[in-house]
């Protein structure tokens, strides 16, 4: 399956339009982030539950918190076959960014190729759409239940998921 779009203009970053959510790729990423104004995160992400909090260091400052919530088949529309993650979670803090309402790591895009082309603006995804198993898995601290050390993006196949 291949989905391409167009970056959005004069965006010095690479930022899609995924639903009407300004997300920003980022391959330095490996957790999302809301940054995006309130009213649309509570729109968006309607069935969601708080599981916890997370220190970040680097986008934020150093050791900002951020609340993480699950969001239980969360799913990403980039054609006629979306991509359904089991389990996704999403950092919320006080960042808001004018210019995208979420980071979007490209560690979501686990067993599939992307590709930012610059030259003609755009963002291209292939992915095999027979993959049904993409879900997050978080790290949470022994001692204290609602600290998160780290959230993973993964795929796991049908003889993982038992």
């Amino acid at each position: 399956m291949k989905y391409i779009t167009k970056l959005l203009p004069k965006q010095v970053r690479p930022v899609i339009n995924l639903y009407g959510i300004r997300c920003l790729i980022d391959t330095g990423a490996t957790t999302p982030v809301w940054c995006g104004n309130n009213a649309l995160f509570e729109s968006v992400f309607s069935f969601k539950e708080p599981v916890g909090f997370m220190n970040v260091s680097g986008f934020g400052g150093s050791g900002t918190s951020y609340e993480v919530y699950r969001i239980n088949d969360f799913t990403l529309i980039f054609s006629e076959k979306p991509i359904v993650y089991k389990v996704f979670y999403i950092l919320k803090g006080d960042m808001y960014r004018k210019n995208f309402d979420m980071i979007l790591p490209a560690t979501v895009f686990v067993k599939m190729a992307y590709t930012v082309d610059n030259s003609k603006h755009t963002f291209q995804l292939e992915y095999d759409h027979k993959l049904d198993g993409f879900t997050m898995l978080i790290s949470r601290d022994i001692n204290m239940r609602s600290k998160i050390h780290s959230v993973f993006c993964c795929y796991m196949d049908e003889s993982e998921r038992s």
